[in-house]
């Protein structure tokens, strides 16, 4: 109900408002809860406004300033807008578009605030005119307006490039690009890529999220070979080793190699090798033992020697030998005791190898018949005695037995020499003896030693110390 005050009353009232006028435009600075202080037109500082914000869009990402809108409804001349308790009416746009309608539209920004923002709305309406100018007319109850601010909830990535791997140091070089996820769920690639590196045993960590490098062979490794099962004939071994893989996370696996029928002439290489990103291959050389492999026998002519001894041939014949890495020699094979005029089966061993040949020997050869022999007289075969008159002083005469060989064949004979004072001297002779050998005669040359008797009651003495003679010097 409009109140009707008498003329004494609002001259009352004008007085009062005078007096305290400077007081009341520095208080209203703030909305006036108050409501005693009426006017002849309406009352003063009523809360009876009302403050309808706009809902406002989410802003974009990365954007920091939002214009709040809305209306207000409320009665007044002069609407005063104030937001987080700030008076920014003259920043703001205030429209009075019907009777007791504004509508207000302000700038500001969230600076670093994020996700859902909230700003304080006040209004009120001030007298513009008359003696109250300035006092509070009515105000409204403050309301909170929401903004979202969109935020980087976490980090990811997108296409990781794994450029290089330095396998000596063991680490890999790579780049992606960095993905921003909002929390609305819409995923942002940064355009620069990021680059780095990190080593194989490693875990890289950026923002939240981890990358973990691949898992590739660093290096192998070959413990020495085993040769086995040499096959002669294909000249062949089977090779054995253990090859072991050091991967760049620090772990390594080890398998068996085996390799069948590995040519022996030459060295076995194996090549390591890997797939996937940074393929990788290394060779082993493994070189296998060299052995006797096999001989064949030469087509050179055997040397025949005859033996007229036992009338048998010794035989000299070269065989090729063969050895496992290529490498060939010649070596002379010597046999005896072969037969003339046949066939000869000779069997050769070399190295565990044994082949067999058929060596047929020449006829026996005709004797050469020599035309001296050299002869040994037994010492222990000498007898001597004393000869003419004078006894034990005289000439001496030895009885003895003669050996010597003509092609091969010992013969003997018993002889006697005479030994004169005057005459050879009672020393050793060197003497001939013509021995007949195939209607020929073969001079024997020998040696006799001067035995003396030893007296001539017996008139005998023998080297073999049966008599008392001496030798003589």
């Amino acid at each position: 109900m409009l109140k009707v005050y008498s003329k004494k009353t609002i001259s009352t009232i004008l007085a009062s408002s005078l007096i305290f006028g400077l007081g009341t435009a520095v208080v209203n600075a703030a909305p006036n809860t108050n409501n005693s202080v009426t006017t002849g037109r309406t009352e003063q500082n009523v809360a009876t406004g009302v403050i309808s914000p706009d809902k406002l869009p989410a802003l974009a990402h990365g954007a920091t300033d939002v214009t709040l809108t809305g209306t207000v409804v409320i009665d007044g001349p002069q609407l005063v807008l104030l937001v987080n308790g700030q008076d920014v009416s003259s920043q703001a746009t205030l429209t009075k578009v019907a009777n007791k309608t504004w509508t207000y539209q302000y700038k500001t920004s969230v600076g670093n605030q994020t996700d859902d923002v909230t700003f304080n709305i006040d209004a009120y309406t001030i007298y513009t005119n008359g003696k109250p100018a300035g006092q509070t007319h009515t105000t409204a109850t403050a309301v909170g307006q929401t903004v979202h601010v969109p935020f980087v909830k976490s980090y990811d990535y997108t296409n990781l490039n794994w450029t290089d791997y330095d396998r000596s140091a063991n680490e890999f070089t790579f780049s992606y690009n960095l993905v921003k996820v909002w929390d609305d769920g819409v995923r942002e690639v940064v355009t620069d890529p990021v680059n780095s590196s990190i080593s194989g045993t490693e875990i890289y960590q950026n923002s939240g999220f981890e990358i973990k490098p691949p898992v590739v062979v660093q290096s192998f490794e070959a413990t020495e070979g085993t040769f086995s099962n040499y096959n002669r004939a294909n000249n062949t071994y089977d090779l054995t080793f253990d090859l072991t893989k050091k991967l760049s996370d620090g772990t390594s696996e080890t398998i068996t190699i085996s390799k069948p029928a590995v040519e022996a002439s030459q060295d076995d290489v194996y090549t390591a090798s890997s797939k996937g990103p940074f393929a990788y291959s290394q060779d082993f050389t493994f070189t296998p033992p060299t052995v006797f492999r096999d001989f064949t026998f030469s087509t050179d002519s055997p040397v025949w020697t005859y033996n007229a001894s036992n009338n048998t041939y010794s035989v000299s014949f070269a065989v090729n030998e063969t050895w496992s890495n290529g490498e060939t020699a010649t070596e002379i094979i010597t046999r005896d005791g072969l037969t003339p005029g046949i066939a000869n089966e000779v069997g050769i061993t070399i190295n565990g190898v044994t082949h067999t040949t058929s060596l047929t020997a020449p006829a026996a050869p005709a004797p050469i018949i020599p035309s001296s022999v050299t002869g040994t007289v037994d010492e222990n075969s000498i007898q001597s005695i004393w000869t003419g008159n004078d006894a034990n002083g005289g000439n001496v005469q030895e009885f003895y037995t003669l050996s010597y060989t003509i092609n091969g064949i010992t013969y003997t004979q018993s002889l006697k020499t005479n030994f004169t004072k005057t005459g050879t001297g009672l020393k050793d002779q060197n003497l001939t003896y013509n021995a007949s050998y195939k209607d020929q005669t073969v001079l024997v040359n020998y040696t006799l030693l001067y035995i003396q008797p030893a007296s001539i009651e017996d008139n005998t003495s023998t080297s073999g110390g049966n008599g008392n003679g001496n030798k003589s010097n």
